[in-house]
Formats: C-alpha cells, sequence, structure tokens
C-alpha cells in the first residue's frame, strides 16, 4: 500500500480485509491518522499484466466539504474495530475471537463520533487540500472542470480566479466558474482550446450549499481547469 509519507509517520488505526474468495487480490484498506483526524480510504489490487499492487486512494478530512463521507467511513471503522473487540465478526475467514485490548480503540471512536463529529461548532471549517477561499467570497478548486448551463463566456482579460469570481458574483445566476490559467490554454472536450484567461460563468440547477461539492466533468490531474463556485449569502 503506498499513500502520502505523512500519513505513515504518525500513530493511526489501520484496518484492511481481502474478499471471502480464495486466491483474490484486492483489499479493502481504511488508515486513520489519530494526530490529524485524516483518513485514507481505498482498494489495493494486483495488475497482473504489469506484475504490480496499486492503490487507489481517497484522503477525506474532518471539515465541512467532507463531512457526510468522512461520518460514513468513521461509522465504518467503528463497527469493524467493535466487532474484532467483542469477536463477533461474521465472515467466514474472520478471527472470531475477542481482541479486548481493542476496547480502548472502540471507546475512543465512539467519543469521536457522538461528540466532535455530531457537533458542527467543533469543525475547523476547513477545506480540501486543493481548494481555497477567495477574498471575494468564492472557494475555488484546482484541476476541475465544473458541470453547468454556461450563461456567459468572457475569453480573455481574466488573469486571476478573482476576476472570475467578481463576473460571477455580477451576473445573476451563476453559481459556478471555470478558469483557464494555462500559457497554452486548456482543452475543453470537443470544442477545442479554451484560451488562457478565459472563464465560463455557470450555472447549477439544486446547487445552493458551498459546503458541499458542485458536480464535475473531470476532477483532478490531468485536469487544466481551476473552477469556483459562489452561492449568494453563505
Amino acid at each position: 500500500m503506498t499513500v502520502p509519507v505523512e500519513e505513515v509517520q504518525r500513530f493511526a488505526i489501520k484496518t484492511w480485509q481481502s474478499p471471502n474468495s480464495i486466491g483474490a487480490q484486492m483489499q479493502n484498506v481504511t488508515y486513520f491518522d489519530l494526530e490529524t483526524g485524516r483518513i485514507v480510504t481505498g482498494s489495493t489490487a494486483y495488475d497482473w499484466n504489469r506484475a504490480l499492487t496499486y492503490f487507489n486512494y481517497t484522503i477525506l478530512l474532518p471539515n465541512i466539504v467532507d463531512m457526510p463521507a468522512y461520518q460514513h467511513k468513521m461509522l465504518q471503522l467503528n463497527y469493524t474495530v467493535s466487532n474484532l473487540t467483542t469477536g463477533q465478526t461474521t465472515a467466514s475467514r474472520s478471527c472470531q475471537s475477542p481482541i479486548l485490548q481493542l476496547q480502548g480503540v472502540s471507546d475512543y471512536l465512539n467519543s469521536v463520533l457522538n461528540s466532535n463529529l455530531s457537533n458542527p461548532a467543533s469543525l475547523d471549517g476547513g477545506l480540501r487540500p486543493t481548494e481555497l477561499k477567495l477574498p471575494g467570497g468564492c472557494i475555488s478548486e484546482s484541476s476541475v472542470n465544473y458541470e453547468g448551463t454556461v450563461l456567459q463566456s468572457i475569453r480573455t482579460g481574466k488573469t486571476s480566479q478573482g476576476d472570475c469570481c467578481a463576473a460571477c458574483k455580477a451576473l445573476s445566476g451563476c453559481n459556478v466558474w471555470v478558469w483557464c490559467a494555462s500559457f497554452g490554454g486548456c482543452k475543453y472536450g470537443d470544442n477545442g482550446d479554451f484560451p488562457m484567461y478565459g472563464c465560463d460563468l455557470k450555472h447549477q440547477d439544486n446547487y445552493t450549499d458551498m459546503a458541499q461539492l458542485p458536480l464535475a466533468y473531470n476532477r483532478g490531474p490531468p485536469t487544466p481547469f481551476t473552477s469556483g463556485r459562489y452561492v449568494n449569502g453563505t
């Protein structure tokens, strides 16, 4: 399993589960960092053609953006640890003997679920590592191309994310935008090149809460765009 280096140099709770089928190579992995609260979760798999094991992972942070997925994963982790503590696991290949030493871990996870995560005031209001709170009130996200109905296409002159944010705020109905800062322009599906410093102002239906992630055509490298969101009054 390969995870970012900072995730393997701290105290953590790690769980993994192999499929029941004999010879299966995939493992479901959850890594909970006790110092930062970050969760690394994903699956390992073996690529027979290239003779290597790889790990597809997601990093969840205890903030307003990741909270629904974070709480879900914490519940799964707590369920696994509780069953190991009591020996009440049901999988046929699992160890059935209680591991009483895990009781403290189970108690800790319960305290996180029942206090920290149930109280919105305890959240730091942080963002994903790919996000930035702009002075104009928008939240930008790098390497993503947000979906939406294009309200206005501006093909030059928006030399910063803040310029695109300001244009969206000034246009009725705009709640997401897409901006290109690449010197050679950005590829835009079948529409050819999106010019440098161009900005599309868009509207996504039913998007009313900036704590939620907007729908995106593509998210993550090598997507060349920076996108942003703005909801008036949030």
